[in-house]
């Protein structure tokens, strides 16, 4: 788990691949097809429905000193080949990870291989039941933990 590893890791650098479904060449050949697309419109609203606007904002930064004013046909093959290679390989320096308070999601708690998981009994003591956070489960962001929390809770208690 990466998370474990960054507070050990000296200056670690986290790259993001918001395209991971895309190889390079089919994602520059979208950035041309959007430059098309959009090429009266402002650079700010190149990336609408695509990315959020913030992140499309903070790309087209990231490559170009044009004004977000200017419009998409400005875009160089220079510079969508920097955007599709931007897209693929965001770094960013993780400066600082936060305590125990901050956490979303922690590691630990009874090795799932120890719980039946049809019922959540546990496999060692008879009518004990674990479920939720209290097993060693970590998923991604975005309600899966609390989905299995809460899912594991309904199972046990039919259960019981």
């Amino acid at each position: 788990n990466l998370t474990t590893l960054l507070p050990k890791t000296k200056n670690p650098i986290i790259s993001v691949n918001l395209t991971k479904d895309y190889s390079y060449i089919e994602l520059l050949n979208l950035l041309y097809d959007r430059k098309k697309l959009f090429t009266n419109e402002p650079l700010e609203e190149f990336f609408t429905g695509l990315f959020h606007k913030k992140i499309g904002t903070a790309l087209i930064k990231s490559i170009t000193n044009k004004a977000l004013t200017e419009s998409c046909k400005k875009l160089s093959d220079k510079e969508l080949k920097s955007l599709a290679n931007l897209i693929q390989n965001w770094k960013f320096e993780c400066k600082q990870c936060k305590d125990f308070s901050k956490a979303q999601v922690m590691l630990g708690g009874v090795n799932g291989n120890e719980v039946n998981g049809y019922t959540f009994e546990s496999k060692v003591v008879k009518n004990l039941y674990i479920c939720g956070e209290a097993l060693d489960v970590c998923g991604d962001c975005g309600g899966f933990n609390l989905h299995f929390a809460f899912a594991s809770g309904i199972i046990t208690g039919e259960n019981l």
